[in-house]
Parts: C-alpha cells; structure tokens; sequence
C-alpha cells in the first residue's frame, strides 16, 4: 500500500517526540546492536505509525506503555524511511547510535557488521560522520 508523504512526516513527528534510538550492548557485552522503538499509553498512535512506516504486520507490546521496536535490518529500513522528515536531533541520535553498533565488530554475527557497514557508508554519504569517528 502506497501512503501519502503526509503520512510518513507525520510518523516522523510522532517518532521525533515519544521514539527512540541506541546501540545498545547484548549478549553480557559482547555485540552492540542499533535499536529503535517508541512508545505511547494508547496504542492507535502506535498502529497508525506502524502502518505510515509499512510494518503493520508487527505486534504492538501491549502493557501499561504500549512499545514497537525494531533491531538491526529491520530497524535501519524503519529509520531510513522516517530520515527526510525526522529533527536535527534525532537525526544526530540515530547517527550516534549506528556509530556505535558500527564500531563494535562482531565475531560471532558477521551479518550485523555488514549491516552496520552499509548503514555507515548511508550515514557517511549523508555527511552525519566523519570517517574518523567510526574507528
């Protein structure tokens, strides 16, 4: 299904104020990983973003803070869609997040670093690094 652009600024919007991005550690230290999620008490926010972003087949987390995220892959397609209409900020956070996913190597899941590789080079060419910080 085709959405309008609208649509996708206004998920955009709504990530920029309750969403969330981090290259946080798994497995006792041992691989980074970039994350991103978001939040909301009600969960039509949340359906209607999932649907803006093509992912309404994914399950809201239903408790006392409705939350969808996503990790790796699946995270950097949501992102990248979200990336033209999304704040200086949190531009800035997702940079730093997938910085960090890209400058922790994993031995043991080579597939995340050639995601994470590709999503340097995306952010390098987008002029949110500098080839010296993902070292």
């Amino acid at each position: 299904m085709i959405l309008p652009d609208t649509e996708l600024a206004w998920a955009a919007g709504f990530f920029d104020g309750e969403g969330w991005s981090s290259g946080n550690q798994q497995q006792a230290g041992k691989t980074k990983a970039f994350y991103l999620g978001i939040s909301q008490k009600d969960p039509r926010p949340l359906r209607r973003f999932l649907e803006a972003v093509d992912q309404s087949d994914r399950p809201v987390y239903e408790n006392r803070l409705n939350t969808v995220a996503w990790s790796g892959a699946k995270a950097l397609a949501v992102l990248r869609k979200l990336w033209p209409y999304l704040s200086e900020p949190k531009r800035e956070q997702a940079a730093r997040a997938l910085t960090d996913a890209h400058t922790a190597r994993s031995r043991r899941y080579p597939k995340l670093n050639a995601i994470y590789d590709d999503a340097y080079a995306w952010l390098l060419e987008l002029g949110y690094v500098s080839e010296l910080e993902g070292r």
